[in-house]
C-alpha cells in the first residue's frame, strides 16, 4: 500500500504543490490586504513574514514527504514468496475467527501482521523473517 501511495505521490505532487501554493497566496493576499486597511503597514509586514514561514514550512513538508515514500522499497520475488509463508503461518497459528473470545491471542495477530506489514512496506521482509527464527 505505502509503493502505491509513494507513486501516487511522484505523480500528483507537482499538481498538489501548485494548488497548495495557490491557496496559500490568496489567503496571504486576502489577510495581507485586510490586515493594511484595519492595523497599517507594519502590521501587514507581520503578515508578509509568516507567509514566508508557511511558504517555506509548506515546501519542507514535500520535501520530507517525497524522501520519506522513496524510501520505500519494492519487495523481489523471493520477499513476495517469504511474505505468503508468513501470513500463511501467521493465519494458521492466530486466526481471529478461530480464537474471537480469547483477547490474547487476537492481540499477537495484530502485532505479527502489523510487523508483517511494516516489513513489506519498508522492504525489510528478511529482518522480520531473520527475527521469527
Amino acid at each position: 500500500m505505502d509503493r502505491l501511495q509513494a507513486r501516487l505521490f511522484q505523480h500528483l505532487r507537482a499538481h498538489s504543490q501548485k494548488r497548495d501554493r495557490l491557496r496559500l497566496v490568496v489567503n496571504y493576499r486576502r489577510e495581507f490586504l485586510d490586515v493594511l486597511l484595519r492595523e497599517g503597514d507594519t502590521e501587514a509586514e507581520r503578515v508578509g513574514q509568516e507567509y514566508e514561514q508557511a511558504k517555506t514550512r509548506t515546501e519542507r513538508e514535500y520535501e520530507e514527504t517525497d524522501k520519506a515514500l522513496a524510501a520505500k522499497k519494492e519487495l523481489g520475488a523471493e520477499d513476495q514468496e517469504e511474505l505468503g509463508r508468513l501470513w500463511k503461518n501467521l493465519v494458521k497459528l492466530y486466526h481471529p475467527d478461530r480464537f474471537r473470545h480469547e483477547p490474547d491471542k487476537l492481540a499477537t495477530y495484530e502485532k505479527l501482521t502489523a510487523a508483517i506489514n511494516h516489513a513489506k512496506d519498508s522492504g525489510a521482509i528478511r529482518d522480520a523473517a531473520a527475527g521469527r527464527r
